[in-house]
């Protein structure tokens, strides 16, 4: 089992949580598209629930190599396997939750298992699950075991709303069709559960999709114990998916009222400028002269521009009782307009996200390829 943690004391700062959940078929196959997800610094995903990265004991260190970013929780489903002798045959199985380290302080890692994990994050009891597909054995067994297991944490954390997402490996759009399918509509039923596809109706499609064997079907699902819980759903088609399913986007609503104290950030916390504690313009001056450097950028702000003129006002003898205060405040737009700047302007990427290989030739290349995947997708996928 891995589970690393990051005492990061930042607050969340957003009114949504953006989640996705993703059937890798291989950390490999599917390490692109979440690469992909989390590249958009601004725009990335808060938790990532990933099925099927197919990793040993052994490898499971990968996934904090590639997402330093996020704090995992989960394992590897060949530990008895590689612990009874030399492993034979494919890998498979594994799940794992991926938490960005922002969420560390309201984040509790609950369960962890082979084909589950249970997390909470806020008021927000999320599961991630991983059903056994058509013909393994006592496959019916095990998914009730895992619904028994799963409905003991929801009964246990019954003042949270319950979000359940993985692939279910099976079709629930009838009853009766399958064992298995029953027992994950009477989950579904016994908890009040709704589909989010059912809310998103425009974003029902396949999420499994074997071209080779011209084959598609609905068997990856997010459940939802309130509709109002949930803003957005969409199954994602990336143009560099080298696993058989398609990830899905949805985005979880925070409560105010529930999570009061942990949905704002705190107010910007700033050193005292030590030339705040002297009355003379030349302890004041490096602020006067890194406004005028800032002065020359194109970005520049037009309160600066006036604090530069307030402050040389001291300088010819207009003092004011609150120009300590003030200086301060102006300390404090310097830093921020700094930390906009570096923000825009310098890159930040995942680590080994940069190939040393890389180069313009393969930049195009690539761009060719991304240009006529998006034609063959416009032309319905022929």
């Amino acid at each position: 089992m891995i589970m690393t943690a990051n005492l990061n004391s930042d607050l969340v700062d957003t009114d949504f949580l953006s989640v996705v959940s993703y059937n890798m078929h291989g950390f490999y196959q599917g390490l692109p598209v979440v690469q992909e997800l989390i590249k958009n610094v601004s725009d990335r995903p808060d938790i990532f629930l990933l099925q099927e990265h197919l990793l040993t004991p052994a490898n499971m260190h990968k996934i904090d190599d590639y997402f330093y970013d996020y704090f995992s929780f989960g394992c590897s489903a060949m530990s008895k396997c590689v612990q009874s002798g030399v492993l034979m045959g494919r890998p498979f199985g594994g799940v794992i939750s991926l938490i960005n380290k922002k969420l560390r302080h309201v984040t509790e890692t609950i369960c962890c298992h082979e084909r589950y994990t249970v997390i909470k994050v806020l008021n927000y009891l999320i599961v991630n699950v991983y059903l056994p597909c058509v013909g393994s054995v006592d496959r019916w067994l095990i998914c009730s075991d895992i619904f028994a297991d799963i409905q003991s944490w929801c009964d246990k954390f019954d003042a949270c709303e319950v979000i359940v997402a993985g692939d279910f490996n099976c079709d629930l759009t009838a009853s009766g069709a399958d064992k298995v399918s029953d027992c994950v509509l009477g989950f579904v039923s016994a908890n009040s559960l709704i589909r989010c596809d059912s809310l998103f109706p425009l974003s029902n499609t396949a999420t499994y999709i074997n071209y080779a064997l011209n084959h598609q079907s609905y068997i990856d699902y997010v459940f939802t114990s309130t509709s109002a819980a949930v803003n957005k759903f969409e199954v994602l088609d990336p143009d560099v998916n080298f696993s058989d399913h398609l990830p899905l986007l949805f985005s979880l609503q925070i409560n105010d009222q529930v999570n009061h104290g942990l949905t704002r950030s705190k107010p910007m916390s700033l050193p005292r400028p030590v030339w705040c504690l002297n009355a003379d313009f030349d302890a004041i001056r490096p602020i006067v002269q890194l406004i005028t450097f800032l002065q020359t950028l194109p970005a520049y702000p037009k309160r600066l521009r006036l604090s530069k003129i307030k402050l040389e006002s001291y300088k010819e003898g207009n003092h004011n009782s609150d120009l300590q205060e003030y200086v301060i405040s102006v300390y404090g737009e310097i830093v921020s307009v700094l930390s906009n700047a570096g923000s825009e302007c310098i890159p930040c990427t995942i680590k080994n996200y940069y190939k040393f290989w890389w180069n313009e030739e393969l930049k195009t290349l690539k761009a060719a390829s991304v240009e006529s995947n998006n034609l063959w997708k416009a032309a319905g996928k022929p």
